[in-house]
Formats: C-alpha cells, structure tokens, sequence
C-alpha cells in the first residue's frame, strides 16, 4: 500500500490506497479497431481490442490474427481480452424478438439498422454467446442497448 497525497479542486485524498497495484503495474490499456496497423498496434503494447466482425467466421478469424501476432511478439494469448459489442435483441420467443426488432425500427426512422448477431429467444442468444466464447472470437461481450429493455430482457 502507498499513500495517494492527491489534492484536488474538489477533494483531497492523504491515503493510503487500499488497492493492490494491477498485475500490469500500471493501467490496463485497450485499442479499438480492425486494420493491420491496429492489429500490430494492439499486439505491441494493449492488453486488450475492442473490435468487431460481420459474422462469427470474421470475428473468429480477427482475433485469431490477434492472437497469432500476440504469440510472434512472444506475448501469452490468455493474457490479452478480446472484446467484442453487440446489441442482442432478446424474447421469450423468436416471434417476440423480432417484434422488439420492428418496433427498434420504429424507434429510429429512415435507417437501416441491420438485425443483431444475437437474436431470438433467450436460449437461443445464451447459445449463441456460448457459441462465439467457445470458437474463440470473444473473451468479453461488451452489451450495447438500442432496445429500451434489452439489458433487462437480457
């Protein structure tokens, strides 16, 4: 423990810290993106992406990149978060999903939001998540609401 001695416009703080130092020793430090230079970037000197794929392949074929660099630069895979974001729309039943889809639809005129990734009733989304965990395209799903109840739904 170290004291913190942090004198502030609003506050002061004399310590000590009651907090472990990171196993980093420093921040944990994320990048976002998908270009080469990204890539390298993020094998260099991140512990962690966000980053995104069109499909299950894509993204499984990203972070498999990732990791592959990560393992060149003589880095541990396991030590490095892949973090995808996605906006699952969930229902007691596929009908119901995709009733909370049209009315997302209505919520937001004169766009083209494509339907999630994610979709359908909550087994199914549960099995899809398992499904992109396992094949290795995410360590951490990052959950984006567009629906006004999909955390809850979730």
């Amino acid at each position: 423990m170290h004291k913190v001695n942090y004198r502030g416009k609003y506050f002061a703080v004399e310590g000590p810290l009651n907090l472990s130092r990171s196993v980093q020793g420093r921040p944990v430090l994320y990048t976002a993106g998908r270009s080469q230079t990204f890539m390298d970037h993020a094998t260099s000197y991140t512990d962690g992406v966000f980053t995104h794929g069109s499909t299950l392949e894509e993204t499984v074929a990203i972070a498999d990149e990732l990791r592959k660099q990560l393992v060149v630069k003589g880095r541990r895979p396991e030590d490095f978060i892949v973090s995808v974001s996605q906006n699952p729309i969930v229902g007691s039943t596929e009908q119901e999903a995709q009733e909370k889809y049209m009315e997302l639809l209505r919520f937001i005129p004169n766009t083209s939001l494509s339907r999630p990734l994610f979709f359908g009733s909550a087994e199914k989304v549960a099995d899809q998540v398992q499904q992109w965990y396992d094949q290795g395209a995410i360590d951490m799903l990052i959950l984006r609401q567009d629906h006004p109840h999909g955390l809850r739904d979730l």
